[in-house]
């Protein structure tokens, strides 16, 4: 080590292992794409405590791509111990024997790996592949058949890998990840045993059998699903995957254990909503999607599927507040809910915040919700955010989970007085609406605002309630903006982090 640093880096050779052991991990998932070797070889050639301290614990090198060289997958292998596994074979595999070898890759030394792989293949835990020369690597895989007993997740993206029977047997399997145009030839899969299932549609999808979707109900005890178009696909071959989905005459398609939905798409496509018109989802209590237009699609399926949703996600939506506002009646069992930079300012208004409060003769349309965020700007007021607050510390709820506003809040130093009285009540050392005595402290409760001040600059406050210390803080950062005005803060106990990036400022509460 050079000494010219070694004064830096001598606290951090003295380490507890645990946390030495922590930061190992982190480094491994951050750089563990890394070809030829990964990060860990990094590592223990910082000093002799390091070295010990990555040799010491086995699940270090227990995650790895084979794109190396077959001895170094050895050593992998052989320091991992009895570790489970989690591999994945990339596409262009470069494998060597060794790298004091200058042979290129070569048939013979692939099916060498993987025969080293398959005396492991009891430990695998998560199995990848990725666009392998399949058609040559085929007869390598026999030596994984009936050896998977600790399986149990996969990820394949090519057909011919589902139809030679090596992963038929795999008792513990529950999670697989494909292609869309793949699905069709995992008949060879237990799908009985498949709980989670991630389908992934590229640009590379486009006239292919998508029509395969149709094999979900193929799937008995399906309960996760994600459908994901990459960015990288145009939005015309996103449209044509959408719509070859089903025929004009396609029946709908009824998934009775299906609890959590997520739909990733890269930007808005109008036919998303008449997808999800082929679904029936009784059990579904989680859906988180993104770039929707079609409200009333949404609508029609909570009426079909009659589902008691608890969480909803809208990432980047078209949805003007009177139809969220339909949305909201048809799920009164909401727990959480997201509202993420939609792009139509009048999505959230004065009237949301007031379908949320509870009044003397109305109670809200989803009274359970202790989870709410928002980002992006909207038509709403501050006043009635804190109206909403009052309105359920009163009955002692947990308002909130979480919010967050994004330069789309204005409020007076009278509104922050009033939301730290609410405060107060919401951790049980105060008097809730009406004078009258709170109950024991309630579930946590946060609330992140960002404000813009009355003069056109910006300013970021937050108002914390924490998870663990029961505190709160509202800070006006503007000093941070260039001004010379002292800054006020309203504060409990907080340990903060002070950005100059007023538009994203937040302090961790500990």
């Amino acid at each position: 080590m050079d000494s010219a640093t070694s004064a830096l880096d001598n606290p951090a050779l003295r380490v507890p292992y645990d946390i030495l052991v922590e930061i190992f991990h982190a480094a491994t998932d951050l750089y563990m794409y890394e070809v030829g070797q990964g990060p860990l070889f990094g590592i223990i050639g910082v000093c002799t405590g390091w070295r010990n301290a990555a040799l010491e614990c086995p699940s270090l090198w227990s995650t790895f791509w084979v794109d190396m060289y077959v001895d170094l997958v050895q050593t992998y292998l052989q320091r991992s111990r009895s570790c489970l596994l989690r591999i994945h074979l990339i596409a262009n595999i470069r494998l060597r024997p060794s790298r004091s070898d200058s042979r290129q890759y070569n048939l013979d030394t692939v099916q060498r790996m993987f025969r080293i792989l398959a005396d492991h293949s009891d430990r695998f835990w998560t199995l990848g592949f990725s666009g392998v020369d399949w058609p040559q690597l085929l007869p390598s895989f026999s030596g994984f058949r009936g050896r998977l007993s600790s399986l149990e997740m996969l990820d394949l993206d090519n057909e011919a890998l589902f139809e030679t029977g090596e992963f038929q047997i795999a008792p513990e399997l529950h999670t697989l990840t494909t292609l869309g145009p793949c699905l069709a030839g995992t008949t060879n899969l237990p799908h009985a045993q498949i709980r989670s299932l991630r389908i992934s549609w590229t640009r590379d999808s486009w006239g292919l059998r998508n029509d395969c979707i149709r094999q979900l109900e193929s799937f008995p005890n399906l309960s996760s699903l994600t459908l994901e178009f990459k960015a990288g696909s145009e939005p015309s071959s996103v449209i044509y995957i959408i719509e070859s989905m089903f025929d004009v005459h396609s029946a709908g398609i009824t998934l009775p254990f299906l609890s959590y939905w997520k739909i990733q798409v890269p930007f808005k496509v109008p036919p998303l909503g008449w997808m999800l018109d082929h679904f029936k989802t009784p059990a579904l209590e989680t859906l988180d999607i993104a770039y929707f237009t079609q409200p009333s699609n949404l609508c029609d399926l909570f009426r079909r599927s009659q589902c008691s949703l608890k969480r909803l996600a809208l990432r980047r939506c078209t949805i003007r507040g009177g139809d969220l506002l339909n949305i909201l009646e048809l799920t009164p069992s909401l727990d959480s809910l997201v509202i993420e930079n939609g792009s139509v300012p009048t999505m959230v208004t004065n009237r949301f915040f007031d379908s949320l409060t509870f009044t003397a003769g109305r109670h809200p349309i989803v009274p359970v919700l202790r989870e709410l965020e928002i980002t992006g700007q909207y038509c709403f007021s501050g006043p009635k955010v804190l109206e909403m607050v009052d309105s359920r510390v009163g009955r002692g709820l947990s308002v909130v989970e979480m919010v967050f506003f994004r330069e789309a809040l204005i409020m007076k130093e009278a509104d922050v007085v009033r939301l730290d009285r609410a405060f107060k009540g919401l951790r049980g050392h105060g008097h809730g609406h009406g004078g009258q005595s709170l109950p024991a402290r309630p579930r946590t409760t946060s609330v992140f605002l960002g404000l813009r001040n009355g003069e056109g600059g910006l300013t970021s406050w937050t108002c914390v309630a924490s998870r663990y210390a029961n505190t709160w803080c509202i800070r006006d950062i503007q000093h941070d903006c260039g001004t010379d005005r002292p800054a006020p803060v309203y504060y409990g106990s907080y340990r903060g982090y002070s950005s100059r990036d007023c538009t994203t400022h937040l302090i961790t509460v500990v």
